[in-house]
């Protein structure tokens, strides 16, 4: 089928892998509806495939709809408990809630099945970090910046951490790096610039 200016028309979806492909698409473009309306689609023709239900708890949690999500990682889970990004995305609503713990232990599960994602790493630094484990948050940053060593963020958390296990030093030069990566006048950069300027103006 073509349209009046002669360009074809993209097929529309049949299967289950077609519709959750197309809300993948979906998803990327910010078309949170749409991408849940595909992946609803999907899940009624393949009601056992777990990364449609993930995929759509993703988007769910990109409309705020954070119960709808939750239950989505939840049954992506059980249809595959090897789904790294349910894991992820879970224990960050869960590091959001105040719910440590399991927190931690999603983040424990997604970087057992994906050891060298840098953002899981990052992510389970700030949970560690919000229980007062310092050295356990140095620990994931450093991990996090030795995987991607222009990780902005992660120079920047790991300078945080480090000035609150009284590391004045580090703190400065973390914070140093992260403000050279960061965009010029980024939230970031604005951020790393500040903290940087009361470091150096502390007492030693």
């Amino acid at each position: 089928m073509t349209r009046h200016d002669g360009a074809a028309q993209p097929a529309a979806p049949r299967t289950a892998e077609e519709y959750y492909r197309r809300g993948l698409t979906r998803l990327d473009a910010r078309d949170g509806a749409g991408a849940v309306a595909d992946f609803d689609a999907a899940i009624s023709r393949e009601p056992g495939f777990a990364a449609a239900y993930a995929a759509r708890g993703y988007a769910r949690q990109s409309r705020l709809d954070v119960d709808g999500a939750l239950a989505d990682y939840a049954k992506a889970i059980e249809l595959d408990p090897k789904q790294a990004s349910a894991h992820h995305r879970r224990g960050l609503i869960e590091r959001a809630r105040g719910q440590t713990a399991a927190s931690l232990r999603d983040f424990d599960v997604a970087l057992a099945l994906e050891p060298d994602n840098p953002i899981v790493h990052l992510d389970r630094g700030v949970a560690r970090a919000n229980a007062g484990d310092y050295p356990g948050a140095i620990g994931d940053y450093s991990e996090a910046i030795r995987l991607k060593p222009d990780f902005a963020a992660a120079w920047y958390d790991r300078g945080v951490a480090r000035e609150q296990s009284g590391d004045r030093a580090g703190a400065i030069a973390d914070m140093a790096k992260a403000k050279d990566l960061a965009k010029h006048s980024s939230e970031l950069w604005r951020a790393a610039d500040e903290r940087l300027g009361k470091l150096k103006a502390s007492p030693r």
